[in-house]
C-alpha cells in the first residue's frame, strides 16, 4: 500500500519558486505515492491528475493577517490528516505554511531578508519602525518554530542553508530548484517583439519578479541611461508601478522602458529577449532566472553573497554577475554594454547558461527529495 505524500502550500501556481515546486514534484510523485496537495488558492487548469485537493478557505483579510491566518488553518488540517494516517503519511510544507510537517522547505529565511531591508534602508525613523513591524516580527517567530518542530529542513540553495542555520541553528539538505527544459527551450523569435512595438535595432531586455524593490528594479531602471546602444527593459510581474515609472520618467526614459504586468506565457518573453537581468539585493535562488538560462539568455545578476541561483553560475562563463554593493547602475550597464558589442562573449554564455539548465531539471529535483522522504520512513 502506499504512503500518502501531503504537500502544503498558501497558493498552488506554477508561477513563483514555492508553488512550482509543489506542481512538479507532486507530479513527479504520483507513482511512488498517493499524493494529497492542501492549499489555500490555486491557478486554473493545473494538470493534476489523480492527486487529490483539499482547498481550505482563503481569509478575506489584509495580506499580513490573511497569511497568519491561513497558515493556522493549513497547520490544523495537516494535524488531522497526520493523526488520521499516522506513520502512513509524509507531510511536506514550503516555507512558513504549517506548523505541523515532517519536511520544511526553506524557500528563503524571513529573517535574513528582515534584516537587509533594515540595513538597506537609511531614513533612521524608517529604520527604527521596521525593526518594531509586529508584521515581520510575527512572521519571524512561526518561522523558528516551524523548523524547530520538522524532521527535516529542505534548502534551496547553500546561502539559504548558511542563513537559516546562522540565524535559527539549524541545519539543512541542499536541494537546488528545476527546470522544465521542454517548456522553457531555445527556439526562433515569434511576433511578440512586433506586439511589443520593439524595433530591430533595439536590444530587449527583460526583467521578471514580485517585490520590484528586493529585485533592484530601480537599479535596473536607471542603468539604461548608461547604455549606448538602442534597448528596451521590458519588465513582467504585478506590483504598483507608479514609484518607479517616476524613476524613468525623471531620466526621460519614457520609450526605453516598458511595464507590461503579469504574464501567463511568460517562456514566450524569454524566448524573444536578448538579455535577462536580475540585480537582486536579496535572493534565496530566483527560479525565473534558471528559466532564462534554459532558454539560453544570457544572464546578468549578483553574485552568491546575496544570490542562491549564482552558485550555480561562473562569470564570463555561463552569466555575468555583479560585484558592487549597494547594486550600482553603472556596473550593470557595463555588463550590458559588454553583451552587446562583444558576440563571441555573448554566444558563449548563451550556449554555456542552457547547460546549466539542463544538469537542473525537476526529474533531478524529485529523485533527490524522494531519497529524503524514504529517508524518514521509519521516524514519522
Amino acid at each position: 500500500m502506499k504512503k500518502k505524500l501531503i504537500f502544503a502550500i498558501h497558493r498552488l501556481s506554477k508561477n513563483g519558486g514555492a508553488s512550482r515546486c509543489v506542481y512538479e514534484l507532486a507530479k513527479r510523485a504520483r507513482e511512488d505515492f498517493d499524493v494529497i496537495i492542501i492549499t489555500l488558492d490555486l491557478d486554473k487548469n493545473l494538470d493534476l491528475g489523480n492527486i487529490k485537493l483539499i482547498v481550505l478557505k482563503k481569509p478575506k483579510l489584509p495580506k499580513f493577517l490573511g497569511q497568519i491566518i491561513g497558515t493556522l488553518r493549513i497547520s490544523k488540517k495537516c494535524k488531522e490528516l497526520k493523526n488520521k494516517y499516522g506513520r502512513d503519511c509524509i507531510i511536506h510544507s514550503q516555507g512558513n505554511v504549517s506548523l505541523y510537517s515532517d519536511i520544511v522547505t526553506c524557500q528563503g529565511c524571513y529573517k535574513t531578508w528582515f534584516k537587509y531591508q533594515i540595513n538597506y534602508e537609511k531614513n533612521i525613523f524608517k529604520k527604527i519602525l521596521k525593526s518594531i513591524n509586529i508584521s515581520s516580527i510575527i512572521p519571524i517567530f512561526l518561522e523558528k518554530k516551524i523548523y524547530k518542530f520538522s524532521n527535516k529542513v529542505l534548502s534551496i540553495s547553500c546561502l539559504t542553508k548558511k542563513n537559516i542555520l546562522e540565524e535559527y541553528d539549524i541545519d539543512s539538505k541542499v536541494i537546488y530548484l528545476g527546470v522544465d527544459t521542454n517548456i522553457f527551450s531555445v527556439y526562433k523569435k515569434n511576433n511578440l517583439r512586433k506586439e511589443l512595438n520593439i524595433k530591430d535595432k533595439e536590444k530587449m531586455i527583460l526583467f521578471v519578479g514580485h517585490y520590484f524593490d528586493r529585485k533592484g528594479l530601480d537599479e535596473a531602471i536607471k542603468s539604461i541611461k548608461y547604455i549606448k546602444h538602442p534597448v528596451k527593459l521590458v519588465i513582467i510581474g504585478k506590483e504598483k508601478i507608479d514609484r518607479y515609472k517616476k524613476v524613468g520618467d525623471k531620466l526621460n526614459l519614457q520609450d526605453k522602458v516598458l511595464f507590461y504586468g503579469k504574464s501567463n506565457k511568460i517562456e514566450e518573453f524569454y524566448k524573444n529577449s536578448d538579455i535577462f537581468l536580475l540585480p537582486t539585493k536579496f535572493e534565496p535562488f530566483g527560479l525565473v532566472t534558471l528559466e532564462a538560462c534554459a532558454c539560453g539568455l544570457p544572464v546578468i545578476t549578483t553574485d552568491k553573497n546575496v544570490n542562491g541561483f549564482a552558485e550555480l553560475l561562473t562569470h564570463k562563463k555561463n552569466s555575468l554577475l555583479l560585484k558592487k554593493y549597494p547594486i550600482s547602475p553603472e556596473e550593470i550597464a557595463e555588463n550590458i554594454n559588454l553583451l552587446i558589442k562583444n558576440k563571441e562573449i555573448y554566444n558563449k554564455i548563451r550556449e554555456n547558461a542552457r547547460k546549466v539548465a539542463e544538469e537542473n531539471s525537476w526529474d533531478k529535483v524529485y529523485s533527490e527529495t524522494k531519497k529524503v522522504y524514504e529517508s524518514l520512513y521509519d521516524f514519522v
